[in-house]
């Protein structure tokens, strides 16, 4: 179970709006929620005063003490009610800042929205939350600003879609998005999507005949057949394996589509549509296997990512439990 939720903010509202989806998981687990605060230092551009001035310790202090008396009051707001919540305040450069928060804080998961303020005084939220999701350790909830977002407090439906290639890897996904189900859903109302996209590539040219048509159409068909038979053997998870703790219900689908990511984001988007489903998000791991029998998750995930509004739930099998801050800064 999620412990430990690590959720940045900016001062905005938007940054915010993860805030309540982060209470709902700790009240879940037991666990607690950790706001952090990359502290704005304000930065006069018409002034002529030299650096030292400028980032005078006493300016700094400001900007902490302001950033301080901002989580505080989120702390100890309505929408944390009932819940554990700490606050943190750092200086630097902001994601580089946050990575090496989800290490010293032993965070495992993020929350956060894609956008905030803008400008001399606020990080561009966008732009550091794809940093952190291409760098964090641990799984990272992105909610799109602008997005349909979880509509936790509506008492409808949850439903995750997870992409699968075959891999292990891919896999890895699943625990956590049931974790993250089970916490956000009523009860009895949660379920999972497991999606399998059949990329295999249709023979071309001008000298294709008739027989390589019908060789096309067996191949997808058994490539079908494999595939179903795999998902269901996945499905049995949640059923009687160790995955049935969450009490999830379980469907699942095979796709023949040469863009998986779109494949991918055409069926979630479909489901977010559905009346019968209340909220949908899209859980994935960011590597699996390649070659020709294989999509590459990894670029997949990345497409996904700019390709859709909906939360999206990106874990990292293959990295360590946290990494070091050098070695954030190091890859940023």
């Amino acid at each position: 179970m999620f412990q430990r939720i690590l959720v940045p903010l900016d001062g905005s509202t938007r940054a915010e709006s993860a805030v309540p989806i982060a209470a709902r998981i700790a009240q879940f687990s037991g666990g607690s929620v950790f706001l952090l605060q990359v502290a704005a230092i304000p930065i006069d551009l018409a002034s002529d005063k030299k650096p030292a001035e400028i980032y005078s310790q006493d300016v700094v202090d400001k900007g902490i003490a302001s950033a301080k008396r901002y989580l505080d009051g989120v702390a100890t707001s309505d929408k944390l009610a009932g819940t554990k919540a700490e606050t943190t305040v750092v200086t630097g450069a902001v994601a580089p800042s946050i990575l090496a928060a989800m290490h010293s804080l032993q965070s495992d998961l993020v929350v956060l929205c894609s956008h905030g303020y803008t400008g001399f005084q606020r990080w561009a939220l966008g732009s550091v939350a794809q940093k952190v999701v291409h760098h964090s350790p641990v799984p990272v909830l992105l909610l799109h600003d602008g997005g349909p977002g979880l509509a936790i407090a509506s008492g409808r439906p949850l439903r995750a879609v997870v992409p699968l290639d075959g891999s292990s890897l891919s896999e890895s996904a699943l625990e956590p998005a049931a974790q993250l189900v089970a916490a956000l859903a009523p009860a009895t109302q949660g379920a999972m999507h497991l999606l399998r996209v059949v990329d295999i590539p249709s023979s071309y040219g001008k000298f294709r005949t008739i027989a390589d048509s019908y060789f096309d159409a067996d191949m997808r068909a058994e490539a079908k057949r494999e595939d179903e038979q795999y998902l269901q053997s996945v499905a049995k998870r949640f059923a009687e394996g160790e995955l049935a703790q969450y009490h999830l219900a379980v469907t699942t689908a095979v796709a023949i589509d040469p863009d998986v990511a779109e494949a991918i984001v055409q069926t979630a988007e479909q489901a977010a549509r559905a009346e019968r489903f209340g909220s949908c998000l899209i859980a994935m791991s960011t590597h699996g296997r390649g070659g020709l029998e294989r999509w590459v998750l990894g670029s997949v995930a990345e497409r996904v990512l700019h390709s859709t509004k909906l939360p999206l739930l990106v874990v990292h099998p293959t990295r360590g439990t946290h990494g070091s801050h050098q070695e954030t800064e190091a890859a940023l």
